[in-house]
């Protein structure tokens, strides 16, 4: 008896035991990827899905009949753009988004220590404000105030990057409406930098528009456009979410294999029976096969309907996952009693009715 036990009870509480433990895992690990992607949209951690980067060079520097840009008019085109202006007649590095990865942050947070509170182009400060490269900081003996060409600036931001780094060596300012001062220094800089930061794609309809704008500018400025999605500065949790959902995949099939192991041991019983009645081996398949299939099409119809309740009738890769994973641990709840039903009478007893009949 104790030998018929291990060989089949224990091994169905240890199938039981693995399924939970397996769909346990999945909401976990379904749990852990809403807090990755969380983690990819929240503003706080300035965590962009979008970013653009427009870059303006005056044409003629030395001309100073130059038609000046409305930056006002930029800022009432979309409150998410931030400007700048550097302190050098040339734009160095590219038409990528250096300054603008550097300053906000996109590719490495480390870019980004703060010397007064948090960076803030909305502030208005005592005196215009201005970020600057680490190299010009220390210069200034890590001061929050600088003084240029005798402009007192505040220093609201500092970026951190190595020595030979260019934008070590810059200072750039941050265009505020509410500061005179500031509308000179532009006026003064022959090189201004427009960035936008959006959490969808409605960022770049906002920023198309700045694009049009700035198409009457274009015989005194060039434009240079530069555009990113996605997410690099949180690409370890990118990297995480891609494991993450091969490992679901993972469990999710593991987790019909046991059921599926489970499922076909507790019929064992109903197998032998059927063998006795002289079914053919194709004649129990079939049966069987018909039976898994009615009871799994109907736990696929709960967890389907439960899902669209729950998710308001948008499903995306986890809730589907979640979805499939659940499928199988369902069925074998409809079917628990059924199933079970039959092994609390001993085989025995069974062949003793069959013979009756």
């Amino acid at each position: 008896m104790i030998r018929r036990m291990f060989r089949h009870k224990l091994v169905d509480i240890y199938m039981v035991i693995c399924i939970f433990i397996s769909v346990m895992t999945i909401f976990i690990g379904v749990d852990e990827y809403n807090k990755n992607i969380k983690l990819l949209e929240d503003e706080e951690a300035y965590s962009y899905r979008y970013a653009c980067q427009i870059v303006l060079n005056r044409r003629d520097p030395s001309n100073r009949d130059f038609k000046r840009i409305d930056f006002e008019e930029i800022k009432g085109l979309s409150d998410k753009i931030n400007i700048f202006a550097e302190d050098c007649n040339a734009y160095v590095g590219g038409a990528g988004l250096t300054l603008i990865d550097r300053i906000i942050g996109l590719n490495d947070k480390s870019c980004f220590p703060i010397v007064k509170g948090s960076y803030d182009n909305s502030t208005v400060y005592k005196n215009p404000s201005v970020i600057v490269g680490k190299a010009i900081y220390e210069t200034n003996g890590k001061s929050d105030i600088i003084e240029i060409d005798s402009v007192t600036y505040d220093i609201v931001g500092v970026m951190a990057s190595d020595k030979t780094d260019i934008l070590d060596h810059k200072i750039y300012v941050i265009y505020s409406s509410e500061d005179k001062k500031t509308h000179e220094l532009f006026d003064n800089y022959s090189t201004v930098f427009l960035g936008l930061y959006a959490m969808d794609s409605a960022g770049y309809d906002d920023f198309s528009k700045v694009e049009k704008y700035l198409e009457r500018y274009k015989d005194d400025w060039s434009i240079d456009v530069s555009r990113a999605s996605g997410n690099v500065a949180n690409a370890g949790v990118d990297k995480m979410n891609e494991m993450l959902q091969y490992a679901l995949y993972f469990f999710a099939l593991l987790n019909t294999v046991f059921a599926a192991i489970l499922w076909v041991r507790v019929r064992m019983d109903k197998i032998v029976i059927s063998k006795v009645y002289g079914m053919s081996d194709s004649d129990v398949f079939l049966g069987l096969l018909k039976e898994i299939l009615a009871v799994t099409a109907l736990a696929g119809v709960i967890c389907l309907v439960i899902l669209l309740i729950y998710t308001g009738f948008t499903i995306d890769f986890r809730e589907f996952v979640l979805m499939i994973a659940s499928v199988p641990f369902t069925a074998m709840i409809i079917s628990f009693v059924p199933m079970f039903a039959i092994r609390r009478k001993s085989l025995r007893d069974m062949l003793t009715e069959a013979e009756v009949m």
